[in-house]
């Protein structure tokens, strides 16, 4: 038993040696492999972050100014595409002429955005480098901090060719500055610069386009060649003949359907040109107002009387005209008042204008286009006129004054008339006098001029025939006088007032 026991023992201590020994070989070749396991670590962090890659921008990556990340190449293309647009079609090459400078986009020599480069940078955010690097800029972009820049690319021979292209667009000949006419501007007009005629050497021209493109060179590439003169009007002499000259402001009244016609009237003269010497007719330029389809019936004044007429309101619109046109100098050819003074103007600054008959006329004569703007504003109630081309001299302006100088008494007694419509009171005449007052342009008055001077005429009351005036009503004391007062004054009126009256067409379409 005993000899049993010290073999077991014996065993025992022989399996701990050898654990021991396994163990230290273990720590032993462990201590020999750490570097090149750590080594061997760092290229699995490596690899393990290549095998993640989704294919797709860094999130936060800008490029020009547009978010792009988490896209994919394709997406990202069309995401900067109308960026890219904008910012080639803002880049410009300026080109000096003897004369002027023209600013030319550079796709039109054939320059064209870097997409490739672009998107080979995009996707290389955060996959270049080290692990750290790699990092490092995946940490910038998420904060912003990496807006890439897009490039442009070019073929040489392409350039050459546009290049030859815009050599033949130049306008051998010179080119006059032109005012291009826009009522719906604020400012009315833009202007297209004029400038000398050019023949260019093209060759050398051409390299300098080349050169512009490849160095970056962009502004004040010289044009190479000759200046072409003539009598062309230099940019400020179109500019200096086309402002504002004057404007006249009316209230219109409270009413659909004189407001229609006014309106319509307004639109079919808004952005007239009347060259110099050319004379405006208002009744031409708004046609007639005789289609119920598109003119609506309104007061208007016919035969010295209110009555509701097709068109009725259009002489507010010939007015307001005749105020602004006035006060820029233009000359009068046709000038008529109404048969009764207007409440949307001071008396005697009035002109009617009616279908068939009479117009308001006037010339310009200057030396300058006229530019005709008007406008109705809805809110305000108010139409205007605006009158643009040639300045007063030395800055002077015009006014235009009405005033009423005398009156004529109504006529006394009745005209009978056969049209209901003609009925009315009796009414004075008035007398008024147009004076035209030049200013200079510290607002002191140079000169004035009468320019007209009008009478308004009376109006006798106006009776229905058949009836009688309501003091004849009574009986009188002398039956004797009915035979002789009957026939004398209903008899002799009724032939000749009113049968006489309504042919008479007097102004119309008033009011």
């Amino acid at each position: 038993m005993k000899t049993s026991t010290s073999q077991h023992k014996s065993n025992r201590a022989s399996k701990a040696t050898r654990a021991f020994v396994a163990v230290l070989t273990v720590l032993l070749c462990l201590s020999c492999l750490w570097p090149l396991l750590g080594a061997a670590a760092d290229g699995q962090a490596e690899q393990m972050l290549i095998l993640i890659d989704d294919g797709k921008v860094a999130p936060g990556v800008k490029i020009a100014g547009v978010e792009v990340g988490g896209q994919t190449p394709e997406e990202a293309q069309v995401a900067i595409a109308p960026t890219t647009q904008e910012m080639l079609n803002a880049t410009t090459m300026t080109i000096q002429y003897p004369d002027y400078t023209d600013v030319v986009p550079v796709a039109n020599f054939g320059v064209q955005a870097d997409m490739a480069t672009a998107l080979k940078s995009m996707m290389g955010v955060g996959r270049g480098g080290n692990m750290q690097q790699r990092l490092d800029q995946r940490a910038a972009a998420a904060q912003g901090q990496i807006d890439l820049p897009m490039g442009y690319s070019y073929d040489e021979a392409v350039v050459r060719e546009k290049a030859k292209l815009y050599l033949d667009s130049i306008s051998r000949e010179p080119v006059s500055e032109t005012a291009n006419f826009d009522p719906s501007l604020p400012e009315r007009f833009t202007f297209t610069e004029g400038h000398m005629g050019f023949q260019p050497e093209e060759q050398p021209f051409i390299e300098n386009i080349v050169a512009a493109i490849q160095t970056g060179a962009l502004s004040g590439v010289q044009a190479v060649g000759s200046s072409v003169s003539g009598d062309v009007p230099v940019e400020k002499d179109v500019r200096e003949h086309t402002k504002l000259v004057a404007k006249y402001t009316t209230k219109v009244k409270k009413n659909p359907a004189r407001t229609h016609n006014i309106i319509l009237a307004t639109e079919r003269i808004n952005g007239k040109i009347v060259q110099p010497g050319e004379t405006f007719s208002c009744n031409d330029t708004i046609g007639p107002r005789t289609d119920p389809n598109v003119w609506k019936e309104a007061p208007a004044i016919q035969n010295r009387v209110s009555v509701m007429e097709l068109g009725g309101g259009v002489c507010q619109v010939s007015s307001t005209l005749f105020n602004a046109v006035a006060r820029a100098d233009a000359e009068m050819v046709q000038w008529v008042h109404h048969s009764i003074p207007s409440d949307y103007v001071t008396i005697g600054c009035d002109a009617t204008i009616s279908t068939g008959g009479p117009d308001f006329k006037f010339k310009n004569n200057s030396d300058w286009p006229m530019y005709l703007v008007g406008y109705y504003d809805e809110e305000k109630q108010e139409l205007t006129f605006e009158v643009w081309g040639d300045p007063l001299p030395d800055g002077m302006s015009i006014d235009i004054v009405g005033e009423q100088i005398g009156t004529v008494p109504a006529p006394a007694g009745v005209q009978y008339v056969s049209d209901p419509k003609l009925v009315s009171k009796a009414r004075n005449g008035k007398k008024s006098q147009t004076t035209k007052i030049w200013y200079d342009a510290n607002g002191k008055e140079i000169k004035r001029e009468i320019i007209n001077k009008n009478t308004y005429p009376a109006v006798a009351a106006r009776v229905l025939a058949g009836s009688q005036p309501s003091k004849t009503q009574k009986p009188t004391t002398q039956p004797t006088q009915k035979p002789t007062q009957a026939p004398t004054q209903a008899p002799t009126q009724t032939p000749t007032q009113a049968p006489t009256q309504p042919p008479a067409q007097q102004p119309s379409d008033a009011e």
